[in-house]
């Protein structure tokens, strides 16, 4: 249990920092889209070449679930979910309308939703979702894992891709139409 707290402090002190970080570059709108487009992409093409249906019965803390989780980048999601900039509210407020984005349901159901989301709560499940699994995969012995429920990381992990794909086809006329690509 104490490894789980230790993680769960760890996470929220590392966002912190990563936002603080972030914070001190000034991005203009156009420079945050663009940055945040290619993090969107980068992170897709991750998990496009992952086989994710191998990752079934992994453990989280697993060499190889911890080296995927860890190439997953999230620091302008955070800047962009923490920051009470001008500049960020202004971009996502163009980007408010709610569209359906496919969910599967992450207990044993296997149901597939489609939620009408946002790209900003789009922008804020990924971030949730990648930062908890990255702390996650940091556990150090199977007697942390033992009082963990079934994970299903490929269930998250399609979510997380879904959710992402659905955040590219959003903003992708904003960068294409501004010729940022």
């Amino acid at each position: 249990m104490e490894g789980i707290l230790e993680t769960g402090y760890t996470m929220v002190k590392d966002l912190l920092l990563s936002y603080q970080r972030m914070k001190n570059i000034k991005f203009s709108k156009d420079a945050l889209l663009r940055s945040y487009y290619f993090e969107v992409c980068t992170n897709l093409d991750v998990l496009d070449v992952i086989d994710i249906d191998k990752l079934q019965g992994q453990k989280v803390y697993s060499p190889a679930v911890f080296s995927i989780l860890e190439s997953l980048e999230i620091q302008i999601a955070a800047l962009i979910v923490f920051s009470d900039d001008e500049t960020v509210k202004e971009l996502f407020k163009n980007l408010s309308k709610k569209s359906p984005v496919k969910e599967t349901s992450e207990d044993n159901s296997e149901k597939v939703n489609n939620k009408k989301k946002s790209v900003l709560e789009a922008v804020l499940f990924t971030l949730q979702k990648i930062t908890v699994l990255q702390k996650l995969s940091k556990l150090k012995s199977e007697k942390d894992e033992d009082i963990l429920k079934n994970m299903r990381l490929k269930v998250r992990l399609n979510n997380i891709k879904e959710y992402l794909l659905f955040i590219k086809k959003q903003i992708e006329p904003f960068v294409k139409n501004k010729n940022l690509m």
